[in-house]
């Protein structure tokens, strides 16, 4: 039986040919993620289907722990892939008490039925429902299409925060392909970065767009930008510590 209880499942982004998706918490968007997106609007292109990302705005973990580790809250994350990557749609699952007790089963019938799933993309490590009970396995046995993406050796969301804590952010971006971005806040009469991620304190080499030609030096502290006459910004880009 379907949780009705269960916040963003509806019958809003229902498709009529059927859809393929991938689920994950894709913290940080980095290049196993890319690779995972690609091949479910790829795979949605080829069958006509629908591509949906099923995305998370804390780990269920965390959630039950109340630690909570996100380097991207919910609502950046979504905009991030929206903007970056060709998907018909995004979709944000908020965990909530309901939402975590979600057994394997009903969350099967909740992609079938609700989202007309077809097809799911995903890792080889996938697990899903309440205490992580569905393995990929199950997603073989419901679903007409299930593409399995290996994951890119010595590349994951736990690696880059290392680095990020290291403060090597040369390395995070060059293992991104990408500055590394994340969003702003404006908290007492100071720009922060808006993270459950404590960055390393000190001097950074920063742009607030994707133009490198605007780059300039800040100090950071506590996630707090020191720097004076610095205007309210939105994104902040990550291109060196000092």
């Amino acid at each position: 039986m379907i949780n009705k209880k269960i916040p963003h499942f509806n019958n809003d982004t229902i498709s009529k040919n059927g859809a393929i998706v991938c689920i994950g918490f894709f913290d940080l968007v980095h290049k196993s993620h890319e690779k995972i997106f690609t091949e479910t609007i790829n795979l949605a292109k080829k069958n006509n289907k629908k591509s949906i990302c099923f995305t998370f705005d804390l780990k269920p973990i965390d959630y039950i722990k109340k630690e909570y580790n996100n380097c991207w809250d919910g609502e950046f994350k979504v905009a991030f892939i929206k903007k970056e990557f060709d998907f018909d749609e995004v979709v944000l699952f908020k965990c909530s008490p309901d939402f975590i007790k979600t057994t394997a089963v009903q969350f099967i019938d909740i992609l079938k039925k609700r989202y007309n799933v077809e097809g799911v993309v995903c890792g080889s490590d996938f697990k899903f429902g309440y205490e992580n009970q569905g393995k990929v396995s199950d997603l073989v046995e419901n679903f007409k299409y299930v593409l399995i993406v290996d994951r890119i050796n010595e590349l994951s969301t736990t690696s880059i925060k290392k680095l990020l804590f290291e403060g090597k952010i040369d390395t995070v971006n060059k293992s991104l392909e990408k500055n590394i971005a994340f969003p702003l806040l404006l908290e007492n009469n100071k720009l922060k970065i808006k993270t459950n991620f404590l960055l390393r304190n000190g001097f950074y080499l920063v742009s607030f767009n994707d133009d490198d030609d605007e780059k300039i030096e800040i100090n950071l502290v506590d996630n707090y930008i020191i720097t004076e006459k610095i205007s309210n910004k939105n994104i902040i880009y990550l291109h060196k510590k000092y």
